[in-house]
């Protein structure tokens, strides 16, 4: 129980690199109302390719799905239409072991390849192999237990989250993987040498603001920098009713199963942003996940005020009970999930905030 008592304590205390200042404030909150949401598509596979843990991006009116146990990248429109697929499983040189996630730049498609531990570099219109580089580090391998996007600047730079193994830091590395310098808090983490599952994760999205944001699953706060690694806000969302109930109950859950100390559970489950707005998807019970997940939306140019709250309401109740894999399609107005109860895939409509 000690271990839990200390998270806030560990993440205000240390960092990967010291050029943070204290620039936090408590979010304050309001009674936000529920939107409830319906799928405009649901695509429970695309043409003979069916989906298992997925990680989804989407570009030039395209959807990247990749799929890590079949290890490839299955590429369709907007509707679901199929296109191509990208890369095979395998452990060769132009293979995937093990697909995660992905992002595109100058026509590229980069996509993790977990048993390379690096990228695999794909031409986008032809699915074309086109290089591999590794992670410059091992010990810098990225984050991948809760499908964290993969920023990308001007200079073709890309930002990563590590492993709370090592660090639970960002990582910013040049177009060859190369790492530039590494910023943001540690992750809060419980060594154990035979642990071999830690569900205390970053996640991470990039802002229109030329900023990155970046949350602790398993902590209430929220925290901006710049591309450069400095601190510009850090926001804590504790005294938020969902998120304060999350994370009672989660050391509630602990109180009750020391035991579970070896696998730290989180409540928050994705990231995205839009129009100055973070889509925060959390579980509303850490570790008893049998309540339905929200999406909390924090105005951001507001000190992270809660503004909405949204629903997903599909016609599978299992679906319901637990949505992954979020992104937000900010182009297209969309927001994607996978329902872990059937694994298909939900596209959606943003809500207007009123």
């Amino acid at each position: 129980m000690k271990n839990i008592l200390l998270f806030s304590y560990l993440i205000s205390l240390f960092s990967c690199q010291a050029t943070t200042e204290n620039n936090s404030d408590k979010t304050d909150f309001k009674e936000a109302k529920t939107v409830i949401i319906t799928p405009t598509r649901t695509f429970d596979a695309i043409d003979t390719c069916f989906f298992k843990d997925v990680n989804i991006i989407t570009k030039y009116d395209k959807i990247y799905i990749s799929d890590n146990e079949a290890s490839r990248v299955i590429v369709a429109d907007t509707t679901g239409k199929f296109i191509r697929i990208i890369g095979k499983k395998g452990e060769g040189p132009k293979e995937i072991d093990w697909a995660e996630q992905m992002f595109i730049k100058n026509n590229e498609l980069h996509v993790i390849s977990g048993g390379y531990q690096g990228f695999k570099v794909y031409e986008i219109t032809t699915g074309a192999f086109l290089k591999a580089f590794k992670f410059s580090e091992e010990k810098d391998a990225m984050s991948c237990r809760y499908y964290n996007s993969i920023p990308t600047d001007n200079e073709s730079n890309f930002y990563y989250t590590t492993k709370p193994i090592n660090d639970g830091c960002i990582v910013k590395a040049d177009k060859n993987g190369k790492k530039i310098i590494k910023f943001g808090k540690l992750t809060p983490y419980t060594p154990d040498v035979n642990q071999t599952f830690n569900r205390n994760f970053k996640t991470i999205v990039q802002t229109d603001r030329s900023t990155l944001i970046t949350a602790n699953t398993s902590t209430a706060v929220i925290e901006e920098y710049d591309f450069n690694g400095k601190l510009v806000k850090e926001y804590d969302i504790s005294q938020i009713p969902e998120v304060k109930y999350a994370q009672d109950k989660m050391i509630e859950d602990f109180k009750k199963k020391p035991e579970l100390i070896k696998m730290i559970n989180g409540f928050i489950l994705g990231i995205g942003y839009y129009n100055g707005y973070l889509y925060l998807m959390y579980g509303d019970r850490a570790i008893d996940r049998k309540s339905i997940n929200h999406i909390l939306v924090l105005d951001m140019n507001k000190n992270a005020i809660l503004v909405q709250k949204i629903r997903f309401k599909t016609v599978l109740d299992d679906d319901d009970v637990a949505h992954l894999s979020l992104f937000v399609d900010a182009p297209n107005k969309k927001i994607y999930t996978q329902g872990m109860g059937t694994n298909n895939i939900y596209q959606f409509s943003i809500p207007e905030i009123k």
